[in-house]
Order: structure tokens, then sequence, then C-alpha cells
């Protein structure tokens, strides 16, 4: 939905995919009051809107383990 913030930042963040928290949603209003969280980037970027699905879907990963890389095929520069 969209999130009513208030903002001393709004010229810095235009144009920005931003992460906002909800902080309440009051009876009868239209749209919920959060705060501004962190830029995840220029909208339209695909780093940006990869890091927005992840943020999004709680998606956690971390490096592959040495042991695991060790398993990986060789990458050859034969055409």
């Amino acid at each position: 939905p969209r999130i009513k913030i208030k903002t001393h930042q709004l010229n810095q963040l235009l144009g920005e995919r931003i992460l906002i928290q909800i902080d309440s949603w009051k009876e009868g209003n239209t749209y919920p009051n959060g705060h501004y969280v962190k830029s995840l980037g220029k909208i339209g970027e695909i780093e940006t809107e990869i890091t927005a699905l992840i943020e999004e879907n709680q998606a956690t990963f971390y490096p592959f383990s040495p042991l695991a890389l060790a398993c990986l095929p060789g990458i050859s520069n034969k055409d």
C-alpha cells in the first residue's frame, strides 16, 4: 500500500527505491504511517530492483563455502 511518511530528505529520496517501516494504521485512515529506513538505490536499476525483491521477500543467502565451490566444474575459454 501507499504509506504516509514525514521526511526532511524529500529531494534526496525522489527517484529512489526506499525501504519503509510501517508504524501504525489507525482506523479510518486511508494510508498507514511509517518511517524511512534506507535507500536501496535508483528506481529501475537492476541491482536496486534485485535488492528490493530480496528485501520484500525477506530472503537471506550466504556465500558458498570453499567445499561447495570446489565441486564446481572448471571454466574453459574454448569456443
